[in-house]
C-alpha cells in the first residue's frame, strides 16, 4: 500500500492511534520511480531534505509512521545516501523539532555544530533541524527517528546544541538501558 498523493489524512489518522503504517515500499514502483517518490516521502515525513544517491536499478527503501502521543516516530530503511539540511531548506521550513535517531541496521555518521556521531546498531543521536546537519548513511541501513517537537523542551539552544551529533553508545552503561527502551518502541513502529 502506497500512501501518497491525497492520502496524508488516511497515514495521520493511522499512525495518531499508536499503530505502523507503511507509506513507502520501494517494491510496489517501477524502479525508475523509486528514487524520485523516495525523495518526496522522505521531505513530507520528516523535514525538507537534500538527498543525494547514487542512480541504480535496484534501489530498496521502506519507510513507516506512527504517532506516541505528540512525538512521531519514522522509521526508515534505504540503501547508502547522504541527507542533508540546508540552511536554505530551514528558512523554508516553519517546523522544530527536536530528533533522536536510533540506528537499527548498518551505521551513520551525523554531523552538527562542527561534532561528528559514527552510529551503530543499537546507537542514537540527537539533532536540531533549526541547524544545518548532514547525515551520510555509507551502505544500506535503517533508523528510527523519533520527532519531538521543539516547543515541548524549555531547554535552551545554547543547551540543546551541546548535546547534538554526540554518539550515545547503546552497548553500556545507562544509554544501553535506554537504547534497549528505545529499540522496543521502535519495533512496534516498524513496517
Amino acid at each position: 500500500m502506497l500512501h501518497l498523493h491525497g492520502a496524508e489524512s488516511e497515514v495521520h489518522a493511522a499512525a495518531s492511534q499508536g499503530d505502523a503504517t507503511l507509506i513507502y515500499s520501494s517494491h510496489e514502483l517501477p524502479s525508475r520511480d523509486r528514487i524520485p517518490i523516495w525523495n518526496e516521502v522522505v521531505w513530507r515525513n520528516y523535514v525538507p531534505l537534500q538527498i543525494k544517491i547514487a542512480p541504480h536499478d535496484d534501489f530498496a527503501g521502506q519507510v513507516a509512521l506512527t504517532q506516541l502521543g505528540g512525538v512521531r516516530v519514522v522509521t526508515s530503511g534505504s540503501r547508502a545516501q547522504c541527507i542533508t539540511r540546508t540552511p536554505k531548506l530551514i528558512a523554508q521550513d516553519s517546523e522544530e523539532y527536536l530528533m533522536l535517531g536510533l540506528q537499527l541496521k548498518g551505521s551513520a555518521n551525523i554531523e552538527q555544530h562542527a561534532r561528528q556521531a559514527q552510529l551503530q546498531a543499537g546507537d542514537f543521536v540527537f539533532w536540531d533541524t533549526r541547524q544545518p546537519y548532514t547525515i551520510d548513511f555509507p551502505s544500506d541501513w535503517e533508523m528510527a527517528v523519533f520527532q519531538f517537537p521543539r516547543s515541548a523542551f524549555t531547554f535552551s539552544p545554547k543547551s540543546i546544541d551541546a548535546f547534538t551529533a554526540l554518539t550515545l553508545h547503546g552497548q553500556k552503561g545507562v544509554t544501553q538501558i535506554a537504547s534497549r527502551l528505545l529499540m522496543g518502541i521502535a519495533d512496534e513502529a516498524r513496517y
